[in-house]
């Protein structure tokens, strides 16, 4: 064949391909319509005529291709053995009935499985995937109360705590308002009898006030008082604080003190004290006391509670007036083994108890007795309205029926208030029969309302 004709068929030829690349092109549109529809689509003229265009294309180019062989490596440069490249199928996602809400991501780890074909049947229905929510917060869990530890250290003379916004000087008037050392006789007392054992036992004894002997001394210190060194003998523990240079013990063997700090809260009891120098005490017993507590942890004495509970104060002589409850002692002869509340203890040694009255017995004038007929002196009075507004606990064993006051008490008053005890007021006396923790001075309505928060006031 010359030149001349393979040009000719050579054309033909291709124009016979380019016909059927746009007829190709047109049945592609429609393939991909069908293809982007997840449903059934009818067979249409136009896939009839493409069919039967493919086949005619397909007939020439074999023909062309035997013909002139060199047409088959022309064919856009791809080799006759290349296989025929497939439409990509369609992502679930892509198609008008995939859902609009997103798909939850699928884990980073591992290879993700294929989504089944639109078309393809489950052999089991699917799980649906669980709906993601949100992590729920941690929510704290309460923290566990501490365990009790070591008890707290005993607090230093030289700490200033910040007075409370009451108006009653501890140093003056200790003790907490709810304290029984400042309770009042109730409206619900019970009185025992002049029948009463208790009462009986009171009969023998010779009553009386102790002041300069077998009482209490209280000194004052200020910062500018020496520092000493106090040795408890019995303990061996030793305490740095401020005594004045004056300060005396009360005569008798028992020798207490009471020393208030500075900071007007604090005051160190001592039983059988002793100055050695104006820089060193020793005591047989030191006992450090809270005058903002109730005054029961313990004491320089043998119900084992604060000795200032009780004490007649030398500023209460002046005033004559006492808001408080008083302490009395007694002797082996009316004492019986044992104590009840406020009382902590009794004496350890040489307890020779016999009677009927316990350590921490309450005694009171019953409320039907009238102070004012008995002749009383100003002392007087305010000693019997003490006795039968507050009452008194037995605290302490004594060879009298012995009340207590401050020895730096006028001396003279406390005469006269003692010779008013003494004749007029101790026989009145009888046992409140109902005193208890839970029903302070018999319970019911108090004679007295509770004085005003402690302050921290120097004196």
């Amino acid at each position: 064949m010359n030149r001349t004709s393979l040009s000719t068929s050579r054309n033909d030829a291709l124009t016979t391909v380019q016909r059927v690349r746009r007829v190709s092109a047109g049945a592609a549109v429609v393939v991909l319509a069908v293809a982007g529809c997840s449903h059934a689509v009818p067979t249409t003229s136009l896939q009839g005529d493409f069919a039967r265009s493919a086949q005619a294309v397909e007939v020439s180019r074999d023909l062309a291709e035997r013909t002139h062989p060199a047409l088959s490596t022309e064919r856009s440069g791809v080799s006759p053995q290349a296989p025929k490249k497939k439409l990509p199928s369609p992502r679930p996602t892509e198609t008008m009935s995939a859902p609009r809400t997103p798909l939850p991501k699928p884990p980073r780890t591992g290879t993700p499985k294929p989504s089944p074909s639109p078309s393809s049947k489950p052999t089991s229905s699917p799980k649906p995937s669980p709906t993601p929510t949100s992590s729920p917060k941690p929510t704290s869990s309460p923290k566990p109360s501490p365990s009790p530890s070591s008890p707290k250290p005993s607090p230093t003379p030289t700490s200033s705590p910040k007075p409370p916004a009451g108006t009653r000087v501890a140093a003056l008037h200790p003790f907490s308002s709810d304290s029984p050392a400042n309770t009042a006789i109730g409206s619900g007392a019970k009185f025992g009898g002049a029948s009463d054992p208790r009462t009986k036992d009171l009969v023998p004894v010779t009553p009386t006030i102790n002041r300069d002997r077998w009482s209490i001394a209280v000194a004052y210190a200020k910062s500018s008082d020496p520092l000493v060194t106090l040795k408890d003998t019995k303990s061996g523990k030793t305490f740095k604080i401020n005594i004045p240079k004056d300060a005396k013990t009360t005569e008798g063997t028992d020798k207490h003190l009471s020393v208030i700090q500075p900071d007007g809260r604090y005051a160190y009891e001592m039983y059988k004290a002793e100055k050695v120098s104006d820089t060193q005490w020793t005591s047989t017993r030191v006992v450090v006391t809270d005058l903002f507590s109730d005054g029961l942890k313990d004491g320089a004495r043998a119900s084992s509670i604060s000795h200032l509970i009780g004490l007649i104060r030398a500023h209460e002589v002046a005033e004559k007036k006492i808001p408080h409850v008083l302490a009395i002692g007694l002797p082996d002869s009316s004492l019986k083994k044992g104590y009840v509340w406020p009382a902590r203890g009794e004496d350890t040694s040489q307890n020779l108890y016999s009677g009927n009255v316990p350590m921490g017995q309450l005694f009171a004038i019953p409320p039907d007795v009238d102070l004012s007929k008995l002749g009383l002196s100003a002392e007087g009075l305010a000693l019997g309205k003490a006795l039968q507004d507050y009452g008194a606990y037995v605290l302490v064993r004594a060879s009298t029926a012995a009340l207590f006051a401050e020895p730096s008490a006028d001396p003279d008053g406390t005469n006269r208030m003692k010779s008013d005890y003494q004749k007029k007021l101790y026989s009145l006396l009888r046992p409140v029969t109902n005193n208890s923790a839970s029903t302070p001075g018999g319970g019911g309505t108090p004679r007295q309302p509770a004085p005003p928060a402690p302050s921290a006031k120097a004196v």
